[in-house]
């Protein structure tokens, strides 16, 4: 018999991709609230789709019903908006994974539970990089809204594995990228930019460093937190395997990339920057996982550029695709 799989916010940016993935091997339920301005909202044909929110508990009770394993990636993620509406992005990250992990406490026989943390788990400032899945928690005490709320999460998600015997995988991911991306994200936006000749804004000196990869290996590391056996409990980091990109190199590796006559411009403004540096030790998930990235940055950014070359005739309007 074949497993079935749910995807929380499965129509969005990562949840399209894992879903596409998942498709050939299990039967796959997609839940997803719809709304508008959040994920790209695609979905596989092959995949059932679920409307419902995951701050109301009947939708989740509903859609987990007789499903094996869970992976959770519904999240207000934009740091923006979670800086402007906490009480939206504690009701959305904190209590809907609550309500999750309560109704597969309550219905018993969920296989496994994948909840989706984030990088920002580890604070704004890490002392030392790359940063491992022992240097805990640490934005609790010393992060924006974002990141305690996704530190909430993966310390909620430990405590219903070992407390309550709710089988779970907490990941911590670094900042992966696609085609499929929305904005603001700054690869999307840069590319877009690029396509148009139009500057290349960046938010301070562009030094702040983050830990790129291509969507695929993330998809690849949630398949392996899936099928390993004997990991419950555990945090796995997911990133480029320790290095440490800037945001100026993103911008110059983009305009070389698509040939572009955009220009790099700084403002000042950068209330918004959540951390100044920041990669991922991922040597646990290379032991216990066999997971290692494959794909390259220019190799991630040339594919992502051809993808939105073919997608969009017309650059100017691609906005409104997204």
């Amino acid at each position: 018999m074949v497993e079935k799989i749910l995807v929380t916010g499965g129509a969005g940016f990562i949840g399209s991709h894992l879903i596409d993935k998942l498709v050939e091997n299990y039967e796959v339920y997609s839940m997803d609230n719809s709304l508008p301005g959040f994920g790209n909202k695609r979905i596989n044909p092959l995949a059932h789709q679920i409307t419902g929110d995951i701050r109301r508990y009947e939708d989740i009770e509903f859609a987990i019903n007789n499903i094996d394993f869970v992976i959770h990636l519904a999240a207000i993620s934009h740091v923006s908006t979670c800086i402007n509406n906490p009480m939206l992005a504690f009701n959305v990250n904190v209590q809907g994974t609550v309500n999750l992990l309560e109704a597969c406490r309550k219905q018993g026989n969920i296989k496994r539970v994948i909840v989706a943390a984030s990088d920002h788990i580890y604070g704004k400032n890490p002392a030392i990089l790359p940063v491992t899945e022992n240097d805990g928690y640490k934005s609790l005490s010393e992060n924006d809204v974002y990141g305690m709320t996704k530190a909430m999460q993966a310390v909620i998600a430990k405590m219903y594995n070992d407390f309550y015997h709710v089988p779970t995988v907490i990941t911590a991911s670094g900042n992966v990228y696609s085609e499929r991306q929305s904005f603001p994200n700054v690869i999307p936006s840069f590319i877009y930019n690029a396509l148009n000749n139009k500057d290349l804004i960046i938010h301070g000196s562009g030094e702040q460093t983050r830990d790129f990869y291509y969507i695929s290996d993330l998809v690849s590391g949630y398949i392996k937190c899936l099928e390993t056996p004997h990991i419950e409990g555990e945090l796995f980091n997911f990133g480029n395997g320790g290095v440490e990109t800037s945001i100026i190199k993103i911008a110059e590796l983009i305009i070389k990339l698509t040939n572009s006559k955009s220009e790099i411009k700084h403002i000042n403004d950068t209330k918004l920057n959540a951390m100044n540096r920041m990669s991922l030790d991922i040597h646990k998930a290379k032991v216990l996982l066999n997971w290692k990235p494959t794909i390259s940055l220019e190799e991630g950014l040339i594919m992502t550029i051809n993808e939105w070359r073919k997608k969009y005739e017309n650059f100017n309007d691609c906005t409104n695709n997204l």
